[in-house]
């Protein structure tokens, strides 16, 4: 199912929305920026890719 997506994603030239990028060092900066309500990508320079989803999985807000 992974290969068929990726396949699917490729053909079809989908890409992420990604509304802002924070450097490592901002990164709770960049969890409070999405707690505020941004339900795209925020990638964190250099280390991970957190969304709105995830911190309402994990409770933070």
């Amino acid at each position: 199912m992974f290969v068929k997506m990726n396949y699917a994603i490729e053909q079809n030239g989908l890409r992420p929305i990604i509304d802002s990028v924070f450097p490592f060092e901002r990164s709770v900066e960049a969890l409070h920026y999405l707690a505020k309500g941004s339900y795209s990508k925020v990638p964190v320079n250099g280390c991970f890719t957190i969304s709105y989803k995830l911190l309402k999985l994990r409770g933070v807000s």
